[in-house]
């Protein structure tokens, strides 16, 4: 049998509910994609614009490292200022050295020789001064050991020395013969006679005997104590 016009009019046409569900997953689709795409265009944007801006900013910092890392070109002047500083440095610890040591070692040598020297010269004297490590040794002579004694208790109290020792005392025996002027005796003179050279005046000497004399020889030794160079006194 022949298909009649009516029968092929039929299967052109769709049939019922097939045209409109075809064209619903179009549209879906088309709005997935539009929805997509305005999803990922503004990350496109925000991705692009970020990695502008890493690369600008790397860029400044390879710039802002290499001025740090570069030495800047020193004046001559500065360099100039900088040798006589570093010089006037060394200058001043060294004058602080030597002035440390010239405190540690400075004694008041015109107080030391006045107390040394504060002794009666009718008692006692002093017949040499000798310098030894640390002080002096003092060698004399007095009338007496108690005044020996007395001048190594006056240097203890003085307070310039740290140690006063009396080493020794020896007593010695002086002899002293005093020398008389001479003295003369006039002769009687007769006139009658010539003067003579027997007749002449003569002179005579008295004698006076030997006197012994007891003196103490002393030996003192002093060790010396440090003085402050401010107030010039020991310390």
């Amino acid at each position: 049998m022949l298909p009649t016009d009516n029968t092929i009019d039929n299967e052109d046409q769709p049939q019922e509910g097939e045209a409109p569900a075809r064209g619903s997953s179009k549209l879906v689709l088309w709005l997935i994609i539009c929805g997509l795409g305005v999803l990922f265009l503004p990350l496109y944007i925000i991705s692009t614009t970020v990695k502008t801006t890493n690369e600008e900013l790397t860029t400044e910092l390879a710039d802002i490292e290499a001025t740090l890392s570069a030495t800047p070109p020193v004046p001559a002047e500065l360099q100039t200022l900088s040798a006589e500083f570093a010089n006037t440095q060394l200058q001043s610890q060294t004058v602080g050295s030597i002035n440390s040591t010239l405190q540690d070692s400075y004694i008041n040598w015109p107080t030391v020789m006045a107390a040394l020297g504060a002794y009666d010269l009718g008692q006692m004297s002093l017949t040499s001064i000798t310098q030894i490590d640390n002080g002096m040794r003092l060698t004399g002579r007095a009338t007496r050991e108690i005044v020996a004694m007395a001048y190594a208790d006056m240097l203890r109290s003085s307070g310039l020395f740290d140690n006063v020792a009396v080493e020794s005392i020896t007593l010695q025996s002086i002899f002293v013969t005093a020398t008389p002027a001479p003295t003369t005796v006039a002769p009687t003179l007769d006139p009658t006679l010539q003067t003579t050279a027997d007749s002449r005046v003569q002179p005579t000497v008295a004698l006076i005997p030997t006197i012994e004399l007891k003196m103490t020889d002393f030996i003192i030794s002093v060790t010396m104590k440090k003085a402050t160079v401010n107030d010039g006194r020991s310390t």
